[in-house]
């Protein structure tokens, strides 16, 4: 049994970052804009972010209860269509560029940046069949090509940075109107439980099949190695359901053997219905091949019958990543390898998780100058000013450190610059930011 969406109004602070915020007709030359931690401290201030974090929230609030859509999709928006079968395209493209043998290196096969070559010649030309809004592709390429949103070629690596490179592009289509709209919710909605579902279907291919390299890894001290977004999506998927956080790491470390064993009535999800369709592409059977190792495969809409099997159908984002993080942790029980995932397992329900999820997103990922640093060509000019790197403020107020403005002139600060927040201090700052006690572990290096 289905269930529409809630029907939830708008605040006024939302409706008006919505309007505020409109994609330039004659956009400077793309160029990467958060390359100091000034500029990345003022980016939560500029228009462009407010209405990019308040569709983000929009997004959360509104797929509570649903499930990830999945099946075929020619009787979704054309929009929808048309990003579905871009990332089907890229998909394919993976049998084109086989791993290249490698021995005694653990991350990262040269192969990768054949693909990444490829995708630059072909994806422009499909990106816009048939054309885009006028200043649509403007943002987008950049975005996903020059932020590198499907992997880094010289780096071989991939991580939250690239992710969000991604789901900024998609929050690109609904400001330009080509996607969702004041009555077309439900499109921006599928972004979420369909386009971007689909995207990480690819990202795990690409990092199955090319071994890249977890970007700015934190090893233990991190959520996850290679994403974010999903796991605030999914636990939002998730919240007032009956299924708990404990019961999710247990079906992502104990799948069923047979797909029908995971049901919406024990997830206490609610279906969305899916598109049945007659003309999506179907994916081939390499590529499922590769994938079935990923419970993100469950999202292929293929109907080849010499396909393998896809894993055991999981309905939520969030349990999907677990799963998906144990085919590339093994060697050690979960609660050593991802302890904070572990910690909040160990909670009642996901009203935590999910509010401690999104002061982390806010403080981790887009108050990082090293995750961010990367993005090219924003819907909004970051102010420019005082250059100085003074340190991620909002990481030091949520772990109770005083922060004093910056004064002084441009570039200079009338104070000393405060060292970096210990590993101590940033462990104390996240269990404060879930209610959960703080686990100090020794700090293990970054990979940045």
């Amino acid at each position: 049994m289905s269930m529409a969406p809630p029907t939830l109004p708008r605040t006024t602070a939302e409706s008006a970052s919505r309007r505020s915020v409109l994609l330039p007709s004659d956009p400077a030359p793309p160029a990467p804009l958060l390359t100091t931690q000034h500029n990345v401290d003022l980016w939560p201030s500029t228009p462009g972010f407010k209405g990019f974090w308040g569709w983000v929230q929009r997004r959360c609030d509104r797929i509570r209860g649903r499930e990830i859509v999945t099946g075929r999709y020619d009787t979704a928006a054309e929009g929808i269509q048309h990003l579905m079968r871009m990332l089907d395209s890229m998909m394919a493209w993976v049998e084109e560029i086989p791993p290249l043998p490698q021995e005694n290196q653990r991350f990262g096969n040269l192969a990768f940046r054949k693909y990444i070559k490829l995708v630059e010649e072909r994806l422009p030309p499909l990106l816009q069949t048939p054309p885009l809004p006028p200043a649509l592709p403007g943002q987008l390429l950049p975005l996903f090509l020059n932020s590198h949103a499907f992997g880094h070629p010289t780096r071989l690596d991939y991580g939250t940075g690239h992710e969000l490179a991604f789901v900024l592009g998609l929050w690109c289509c609904v400001v330009s109107g080509w996607i969702g709209g004041e009555h077309k919710e439900d499109e921006e909605d599928e972004l979420v439980l369909r386009v971007f579902a689909r995207y990480l279907d690819l990202t795990t291919l690409l990092q199955k099949t090319y071994r890249l390299e977890p970007a700015g890894s934190h090893g233990v001290w991190g959520l996850d190695d290679y994403c974010f977004l999903p796991y605030l999506f999914g636990s939002a998927q998730l919240l007032g359901g009956s299924f708990t956080p404990a019961e999710s790491l247990s079906l992502a470390l104990n799948p069923p053997p047979a797909p029908a064993a995971t049901s919406s009535a024990s997830s206490g999800m609610t279906p969305t219905p899916t598109h049945p369709a007659t003309d999506a592409p179907a994916t081939t059977t390499a590529v499922a091949s590769t994938a079935v190792s990923s419970a993100f495969a469950n999202n292929n809409h293929n109907d080849n019958d010499n396909a393998p099997p896809v894993p055991p159908r999981i309905t939520d984002l969030y349990t999907l990543s677990l799963y998906r993080l144990t085919t590339f942790k093994r060697g050690a029980s979960f609660s050593e390898h991802s302890p904070l995932l572990y910690s909040l397992s160990q909670l009642p329900s996901w009203a935590k998780p999910h509010s401690g999820l999104r002061k982390m997103f806010l403080g981790e990922v887009v108050g990082k100058r090293v995750v961010v640093q990367g993005l090219w060509r924003l819907t909004s000019e970051c102010p420019r000013g005082d250059e100085s790197d003074v340190g991620n403020e909002a990481v030091r107020r949520s772990a109770g450190e005083r922060v004093t403005p910056r004064e002084g002139k441009t570039g200079q600060s009338s104070t000393p610059q405060r060292p970096e927040m210990s590993y101590e201090r940033q462990t104390r700052a996240r269990a404060r930011a879930f209610g959960t006690p703080s686990t100090i572990i020794p700090p293990i290096p970054t990979l940045y």
